[in-house]
């Protein structure tokens, strides 16, 4: 009996502010893009309208990244765009090729341009570095198989 106290005590029960909504991103990146994650950092982003066959993109949209495991192998990471500090659909982060100051964009780092919020997204926890947010970046799972690039929840 203890044992499975134990056992699910250690559930993790972390909810994100940003709501469940579905992600189904499914591309051949052969024909799509077939130079994308061949560079550590470079970004897709997928955005409005939420919903279009095939495709379920999120509640703000959504953003791949080229990172690495820990065995410092290139990986692909997908994150909700929207701002878990602000939690609405029309305040979403940004990439550096992507932000209003590109000169101050530091690779690697996802920003709110609203609350300022920073986030790490190279390692694939998209972990807040700066700024008011308590909350990392909503992650999705994402899968490389088949040269099918997949993004899912």
């Amino acid at each position: 009996m203890l044992v499975l106290a134990v056992f699910f005590g250690c559930e993790n029960k972390y909810k994100s502010p940003v709501p469940d909504v579905p992600v189904e991103i499914s591309l051949n990146m052969l024909t799509y893009n077939p130079t994308f994650g061949s560079v550590l950092n470079d970004t897709m982003i997928f955005v409005r309208p939420r919903t279009y066959p095939p495709f379920a993109i999120g509640y703000a949209g959504v953003l791949v990244v080229v990172g690495y495991d820990e065995n410092l192998s290139n990986r692909f990471f997908s994150y909700d765009l929207c701002c878990p500090y602000e939690a609405d659909p029309n305040v979403r982060v940004y990439t550096g090729m992507h932000l209003l100051n590109p000169e101050k964009y530091q690779e690697g780092y996802a920003v709110c341009p609203k609350c300022g919020s920073e986030f790490y997204i190279t390692d694939g926890w998209g972990r807040v570095s700066k700024g008011p947010s308590k909350h990392p970046l909503k992650r999705y799972q994402t899968d490389y198989i088949n040269n099918y690039l997949i993004v899912r929840n």
